[in-house]
């Protein structure tokens, strides 16, 4: 086994959102202090991998495997299915996902830089995908401008590796400011640059999504209006026409959800809005996301329906929301 550090561990210290309120304390403090954590590359000679899971020397690895701790029945489970399923030996390969991948935002903030360390510290090898990537429009086309070669496997085998690379998890929602940026320049160099200066204002609507909705979106759209910020549905555009409208947009509001991820494509300095819930947990990824982009955040801390940030839908506070707007715009 090889390794190689690319990124030290670090601290990292977040300014305020622009328009931050001392009564919101609890929904900001967990992040204006972090730690970033080490990023490195390694590489495993005769590695497997099963569905999600990585084994070597037959050890479950969930350090490159998952987001967090695997169960033990899970454990158990993987064990006994890399006995029982059919193998398939593969030369060489890497490995940059975990059972996260799938989501767009895990997509364009965690796998994204990985590709791009991979392609520049390690060996150029094929990346291995589950077939059921095949089916994501955003996969398929980030992969081909980034000019990666790609192998599909099955969920119900087991592929042993002879050479394996891959990359060390990113900190999710800690972002690494240096891989963000890496992100950004790639894919507007891809989309031709040189782009002049960005001026719409836009709303990223969820209605089409099964939670996380604005329950009053029907009053938001004409308030929004008023400022000349229009509604547009992620999920009526492609992965590259929603890039050609983030390099083109000023100003971005939306509640949270995958739609906010695209301030990825945002030209620097460029204003994020986040129609926040006030759930009992909270989930400050955008804020992370904006501020390791250089772009201005401000909020406003909405009535949630639950206490789960991930799950519950929102009243937005409109007259909140428009006091916001007068200072922002007027």
């Amino acid at each position: 086994m090889s390794r190689q550090v690319i990124f030290e561990k670090h601290s990292l210290e977040r300014a305020l959102p622009e328009n931050y309120q001392a009564q919101d304390f609890r929904h900001f403090d967990g992040d204006i202090h972090n730690t970033i954590r080490e990023m490195h590359v390694v590489e495993f000679n005769n590695a497997s991998i099963l569905q999600f899971f990585l084994f070597h020397k037959g050890q479950l690895l969930d350090q490159y495997c998952a987001t967090r701790p695997i169960h033990w029945k899970k454990r158990l489970k993987a064990y006994v299915k890399s006995i029982i399923y059919p193998s398939i030996t593969i030369n060489e390969a890497t490995w940059l996902i975990d059972n996260w991948s799938a989501g767009y935002f895990h997509w364009i903030t965690d796998v994204l830089p990985r590709i791009l360390v991979a392609k520049h510290y390690l060996p150029l090898r094929p990346i291995l995908l589950p077939e059921s990537f095949r089916k994501l429009s955003f996969v398929q086309e980030s992969i081909q401008l980034l000019e990666v070669n790609v192998i599909y496997y099955q969920p119900f085998k087991k592929y042993k590796i002879k050479q394996l690379g891959l990359t060390s998890h990113l900190s999710t929602c800690n972002f690494n400011i240096e891989l963000m940026h890496q992100v950004r320049s790639y894919f507007a160099s891809q989309d031709g640059g040189n782009f002049s200066k960005p001026s719409k204002r836009i709303y990223i609507s969820r209605s089409k999504a099964n939670r996380r909705r604005v329950l009053n979106e029907e009053a938001l759209i004409p308030l929004l209006s008023k400022y000349d910020i229009s509604c547009y549905y992620m999920e009526d555009l492609s992965f590259a026409q929603q890039r050609k409208l983030m390099a083109e947009t000023q100003f971005l509001i939306s509640n949270h959800g995958a739609g906010l991820t695209n301030m990825t494509f945002m030209q620097d300095g460029a204003t994020v809005f986040e129609l926040k819930s006030d759930s009992s947990n909270t989930n400050n990824c955008f804020f992370n996301l904006a501020r390791a982009l250089n772009h201005q955040y401000y909020y406003t801390i909405n009535p949630g329906q639950g206490d789960h940030i991930q799950y519950t839908d929102i009243e937005v506070d409109l007259e909140k929301l428009e006091d916001e707007l007068r200072r922002i715009f007027l």
